[in-house]
């Protein structure tokens, strides 16, 4: 079972929650977000980023199955949280639909964040994570949902293990 703390930003405090699924653990070198829940209208956020080692994992490369309406997916992991992009729900609940990340080698992710622009409708409420060591073959890693909207900042979840 995969545990987190949900961590609020500026000084706020978060909330436990406890996702289903997962059980991974171990380092790899492709992570994916699939199977998300958006409140309504649209999935826009200014930041999607996993963790290693306590540190964004700023060189990673990310992609989508589909581009986005607005910005780049790259803005996602640029660590402003001025950029944005944004899909269509229609696209973003799709079964397919996926954001990528490739970390260039096996790490271990120690946890994730996601930073919301301005609208509460628009982030992730919901999510698998999933992991593949060849971009082909996919784990869930753990499921997360009941995720709270705390404003336009950003909301981190430290994984205690994958």
């Amino acid at each position: 079972m995969l545990s987190i703390f949900q961590l609020g930003g500026l000084g706020r405090t978060g909330q436990q929650s406890t996702p289903g699924g997962g059980g991974g653990g171990g380092a790899h070198r492709y992570w994916q977000f699939v199977n998300l829940d958006i409140p309504s209208g649209y999935f826009e956020i200014s930041e999607l980023q996993l963790w290693v080692a306590g540190a964004r994992a700023a060189g990673a490369t990310i992609s989508s199955s589909d581009v986005p309406g607005l910005g780049s997916v790259s803005d996602l992991n640029d660590d402003d949280v001025m950029t944005r992009c944004f899909w269509t729900i229609t696209v973003a609940e799709d079964p397919s639909f996926f954001v990528r990340f490739d970390l260039g080698s096996a790490q271990v992710v120690t946890g994730w964040r996601q930073a919301s622009f301005d609208d509460s409708n628009r982030y992730i409420r919901g999510c698998t994570v999933q992991y593949s060591d060849d971009g082909s073959t996919w784990t869930d890693a753990g499921t997360f949902s009941g995720i709270s909207w705390i404003g336009a900042l950003y909301t981190y979840f430290a994984v205690e293990s994958f």
